[in-house]
């Protein structure tokens, strides 16, 4: 009896510890920052997603003010379109229809969402090791242009707004995560501020090279 015990024991052991590695493997295709800036390739495809992340203002569902002023409507088969409900009076505070600050609305994206993406291809586009050294700074300027822009365009919504001039770690704790807004002269600081390094830096091409692969890119006059 004793020895059936034995092998009982023994066999749970072996299966709990089985199971702790089999749950202690990452699965494969799985996206990590690592991955992320790996190479050239994927370090590029991140810049694009740093430019996906900058509002639309000519959007119906992104500017209140092409719909939401009626001075164009639909029929009502589009009065579900956010743009529309806004010239409808269907806005409120507390569900608004277009929300840069925290994406409650259907139509926008969080711009703080777009900047923290911004600070993480800054704080990882230095270990890729097949870009020369003028592409990273030109790609740095590039997501500094566009976190400025991320900035204005939610200081323009919102006035005194909380800049997110880094992203927290993960494991930071509840204090360290908390931002506050500042003086509208500060944000406007900030802003001026990343503008400026882009300029000195001078990374910025004046014209761009290769239109077919770089089109929609900052140029140094824009």
């Amino acid at each position: 009896m004793k020895s059936l015990y034995k092998y009982i024991i023994c066999a749970c052991t072996a299966l709990t510890a089985t199971s702790c590695d089999f749950l202690d493997v990452v699965p494969d295709n799985v996206a990590t920052e690592e991955h992320v800036f790996a190479d050239r390739y994927t370090a590029e495809k991140y810049l694009a997603t740093c430019y996906w992340g900058m509002p639309k203002s000519a959007g119906w569902n992104e500017n209140p003010g092409i719909l939401g002023a009626l001075e164009m409507v639909f029929n009502t088969t589009y009065s579900s379109i956010n743009g529309m409900k806004f010239g409808l009076g269907q806005d409120s505070p507390t569900s608004a229809l277009i929300n840069y600050w925290s994406s409650g609305g259907d139509g926008v994206r969080s711009l703080y969402a777009g900047i923290r993406e911004c600070n993480t291809f800054m704080a990882g586009i230095g270990g890729v090791q097949d870009l020369q050294e003028y592409e990273k700074n030109r790609m740095i300027a590039e997501v500094k242009l566009i976190k400025a822009y991320m900035h204005f365009y939610l200081l323009s919504y919102y006035g005194p707004i909380c800049p997110l001039r880094e992203s927290p770690e993960v494991n930071e704790s509840t204090q360290g995560v908390r931002v506050y807004r500042e003086k509208v002269d500060d944000c406007f600081q900030y802003i001026i501020d990343l503008m400026d390094e882009v300029i000195d830096s001078k990374a910025l091409p004046l014209i761009l090279t290769n239109p077919t692969t770089e089109l929609g890119r900052f140029t140094l006059p824009v």
